[in-house]
């Protein structure tokens, strides 16, 4: 018979692990305080305001004044926005704007904020499948989840594609120079062009990766469940893919 024998936790390493858990756990709630400001227009109604108290801010955003004064506080004790007490105005940096508020910068980081959220709002499916190893299809996410990788990803995407793209643009160029020709290539890109160069290298991403996604329009309500048989009909559509991913944009 084995017998047991209590082992006493070295008191300094409890309390530093009970620092890092508080430190992950302001972290997560600093999280969802940001996605709620996003999806709420808060960030970027204080972005193009400029300083200003939290009445003025509650007006601009169309919030209510009490519970923004509650959640500017704990943004500011977070370090998120800036607060000023000689005159009770609330502000952020050029830094912070960007982070929060600055939709298409790589550095913007509510589409990361709002694919995590995403995961806590389908908690139980992923408890489930943690229990029984069953799987889980991406059909099953929540529909933030989608949102927020295209809010995340979709800058970098074009970043990366256009610096690939430009060393190319200029050994063309010179060389059709040498010879007494025109530019090949432009070397001012509009944002159009822009946009649909980062869409052509998620494509090829997809391709490269051996994962693809797909864009579907409900023309008669019904029910689908995993699992079951969808046959693709081939044809003309009522809505091209183009259109939809436009439509996206704009609607933002």
């Amino acid at each position: 018979m084995t017998e047991s024998v209590a082992v006493q936790p070295d008191m300094e390493r409890l309390q530093t692990f009970v620092g890092k858990v508080m430190g992950d756990i302001g972290g997560a709630l600093a999280l969802l305080l940001s996605y709620i400001g996003d999806q709420s227009g808060v960030f970027r109604a204080l972005r193009d305001h400029g300083p200003c108290s939290s009445a003025q801010l509650a007006q601009a955003a169309g919030v209510d004044e009490r519970y923004l004064r509650e959640w500017l506080s704990a943004m500011a004790a977070g370090g998120y926005v800036v607060y000023q007490p000689a005159d009770d105005s609330f502000a952020l940096t050029p830094e912070q704007a960007i982070v929060l508020a600055a939709e298409g910068h790589p550095a913007c980081m509510q589409g990361f904020f709002q694919a995590v959220v995403s995961q806590f709002a389908t908690h139980e499916q992923a408890l489930d499948v943690f229990r029984s190893g069953a799987g889980r299809p991406w059909s099953s996410h929540h529909g933030c989840f989608f949102c927020g990788t295209d809010r995340f990803f979709r800058a970098g995407y074009a970043a990366n594609l256009v610096d690939a793209w430009l060393p190319l643009t200029f050994a063309l160029n010179s060389l059709n120079r040498s010879m007494g020709q025109p530019d090949l290539y432009p070397f001012v890109l509009a944002p159009p062009v822009i946009e649909k160069l980062g869409f052509v290298h998620a494509l090829r991403m997809m391709q490269q990766s051996g994962y693809c996604g797909a864009y579907l329009t409900v023309i008669e309500s019904g029910q689908v469940r995993a699992g079951d048989l969808v046959e693709l009909l081939p044809g003309p559509r009522e809505v091209n893919l183009r259109e939809l991913f436009m439509a996206r944009r704009h609607a933002r």
